[in-house]
């Protein structure tokens, strides 16, 4: 079994991307229906006993983390966030806009910009440290990181570094733009609320996210394995019941249709945290 290891999951809340999530949907309705009688009565001529389809719905509610209590996915920062006053949230906002929409261009200003020999030594030395962190009080030390990297870096004596500023202000990262952003960082920092405690240890929830991950895993392997055996067994009509077979323009198809292939996407983030 092929399971993503432990540094690897970026998201503890939710460890499966929306290619995983909609897998997880489709395997559900798959397992749902295989309750009609009639399709019922077809598939343990096959195998698919009580036994397997059991397992299928086991491993489905633990890739689901249907055993994790809510308080695993509560976000410390939405907590403190939520601890703040109207303004201090509408300051968390900007922010978070802000380093949204420039986080990634001033790399791509450095790549377009700076001279080949110095290029790499320029963008290593701009993101080091340096990541971008999910809405919440964190964001006003982000973006205060960002915006020293843009002074450092129009300063720099890099060949094509001051250029690749003034390219950033010719697309609206301009120095009026990078002093409010400065004066919103100094008016945040000192009046943030203190961070809340997490109800749940990240170590925790690094644990239930990686039963997660391999659950669905296994799951992938039991879909392909009974969906390829449905597919070979069922008529047009019981796949399409299943989700195994999409309506193509309301066409009814003869049992001797191909069945075309089932989707099992990797579906978990394998991202390594910044």
């Amino acid at each position: 079994m092929t399971t993503e290891t432990n540094d690897e999951i970026r998201d503890l809340l939710s460890p499966h991307d929306a290619d995983g999530r909609e897998f997880l949907a489709k395997v559900s309705r798959t397992l749902i229906n295989l309750k009609d009688g009639k399709i019922s009565a077809k598939v343990v001529t096959f195998g698919l006993n009580d036994k397997e389809q059991k397992t299928g719905w086991s491993l489905l509610w633990a890739a689901s983390g249907v055993e994790r209590p809510l308080d695993h996915f509560v976000s410390t920062a939405e907590v403190t966030l939520s601890q703040a006053n109207n303004t201090m949230k509408s300051t968390i906002d900007r922010l978070d806009e802000f380093e949204n929409k420039w986080f990634d261009q001033c790399g791509l200003a450095i790549n377009r910009y700076v001279d080949k020999s110095k290029r790499q030594a320029v963008y290593e030395g701009f993101y080091t440290d340096l990541r971008q962190v999910e809405r919440g009080p964190e964001v006003v030390g982000s973006v205060a990181k960002l915006l020293s990297r843009l002074n450092d870096l129009e300063k720099s004596d890099a060949p094509g570094a001051k250029r690749a500023v003034d390219a950033l202000a010719e697309t609206g990262l301009t120095k009026d733009l990078r002093k409010e952003m400065a004066d919103l960082v100094a008016s945040a920092q000192g009046t943030m609320p203190q961070a809340a405690q997490p109800k749940v240890s990240e170590n925790d929830q690094l644990a239930a996210a990686q039963k997660q991950v391999e659950a669905f895993e296994e799951l992938k392997l039991w879909y392909a394995y009974w969906a390829e055996a449905c597919r070979k067994r069922l008529k047009y009509h019981d796949l399409v019941k299943l989700g195994l077979r999409a309506v193509k323009g309301g066409r009814k198809a003869s049992s001797e249709e191909d069945t075309g292939d089932v989707d099992v996407p990797a579906g978990t983030r394998t991202l390594v945290p910044g």
